[in-house]
Formats: structure tokens, sequence, C-alpha cells
């Protein structure tokens, strides 16, 4: 979206765009520091950390419900040929498309949102389709500053449970998070057996993400505290360490 946010941003419009917002993270840069020159509000739109879900899910770990976090398990899968896209659609281009960007945004986000520290070391595999020069998905260790590790999966070749299904592993016990992108519900299972199921109101998985983007523009501010640059940035680390 590298041209249409330009477009944006040259004609004094506040953005938010669409995941994922561009290809690389030198676009990022070009793009926050020219929106940075207008004055203007830039953000990805990553709804995954702007749900209700999500929200409550961090005030359980901040309470320490489930001890420390020790490791994060994400995913989402489905199989592109159900959908029929002609070869020629945007998902399939070299550059722009491919399944890490398509659907591996979920995972990586989450566990970066829920590890709440910065990437230090990416280890990780992409999946190929010798009919496609785009990546099909893969699979990625991630080792955040603070030590908590994250495996996260995608793929375009079978629909994982969900379409979409984490669980964050505590020193006390572990969180089930079905549609952890989009979901209303999680389950705490603590290591003494005791079990509590959690469910949050939510009228639409897009409307954190649209609240967020209002509340900042009123109040002058040019990034998201919550989706930042820097956010952005170590997404699209993880990304370009799993494709290369």
């Amino acid at each position: 979206h590298y041209d249409q946010i330009m477009s944006c941003l040259n004609n004094g419009k506040h953005v938010i765009c669409e995941k994922p917002m561009v290809s690389s993270i030198k676009e990022i840069n070009e793009l926050f520091d020219y929106a940075k020159s207008k004055n203007l509000f830039l953000m990805e739109a990553e709804k995954t950390v702007f749900t209700n879900l999500h929200k409550e899910l961090k005030k359980v770990l901040k309470s320490g419900e489930i001890g420390e976090i020790i490791s994060i398990r994400a995913d989402y899968s489905y199989n592109v040929s159900y959908f029929n896209f002609p070869k020629n659609h945007w998902v399939f281009d070299e550059k722009y498309g491919g399944c890490l960007k398509d659907v591996g945004v979920y995972p990586i986000c989450f566990s970066n949102s829920i590890a709440d520290s910065k990437v230090k070391n990416v280890i990780g595999k992409k999946y190929i389709n010798d009919e496609f020069k785009c990546d099909f998905g893969g699979i990625g260790i991630i080792e955040y500053e603070n030590r908590i590790k994250a495996i996260i999966e995608c793929c375009w070749f079978y629909n994982s449970i969900d379409r979409g299904y984490a669980v964050i592993f505590g020193t006390k016990g572990k969180i089930h998070v079905p549609n952890y992108w989009k979901g209303n519900k999680f389950k705490i299972i603590l290591d003494n057996k005791k079990i509590k199921e959690i469910e949050v109101k939510q009228n639409s998985d897009f409307e954190g993400e649209i609240q967020e983007a209002v509340d900042m523009i009123k109040n002058n501010k040019i990034e998201s505290p919550i989706m930042s640059r820097e956010k952005t940035i170590e997404i699209m680390k993880v990304i370009e360490e799993i494709i290369s």
C-alpha cells in the first residue's frame, strides 16, 4: 500500500492502513518519516492487539495469574485453494503477497504484543509451492530480549484449529485462546487444575483499531503507542527473517 499511503499523506490525510502496510522495513521508515514531516497520523491496522479480548488477556497476564510468561504458540492457517483466487491475485505477488504477509502477521503481532519485548533473534523456514514465487507460509521461533520464546506458524496448505489458535504458557499455568485475532473468549488452566473461562463483549473486531486512530487524531498524536512505527517494524523483522 506504499503508493496509496503516500498519496493520502501528500494530500494532508491521516492514514490507518490495512495490514500488510508495505513490503519492507525500508518502506515502513520512509512512510513514517514522511508522515512525521507532515505532522500526520499513520498506523498499520493490526486489529489483533486492539480487540477487547486482547485487552482482557493483557490484564490477566499483568495480574500474574499464570505466573511469568515462558513461551507462546500461535498459528493462523487456511487452505488457499478453497478460495479459487486467480494466479494474478495480489496474495500471490512475489513482492507484496505471500502467506506470511497475508496472515502470518496475526501470530507474529499477537506474540510480539504478549511478549511485550523487542525481538532478539528469529530462526525460521518458509513453505513453498513450486507453482508460485511467493511463500506459502512458514514457521518461526522468536526469541525476545526478555527471554520469552514464541513459536509461530502460518500456512496456505491446510485449515488450522479455529483458523487461528494460541496458547500462552506461564510458570503457574496456561491460557488457551481460540480465534485470538478476533474472538471473544479464552480459557485459563492453572497447574492446580483450576479452570476459568473468560468471555468479553465485542461488537466488531475492527472497532478497537478504528477507535484508537480516532482517539490519537483527536489528541494530535502522529503514532499509536500500541501499534507504532517500532511495533510495525518488529513484525516485518520476523517476516523478513523467515522469508530470507
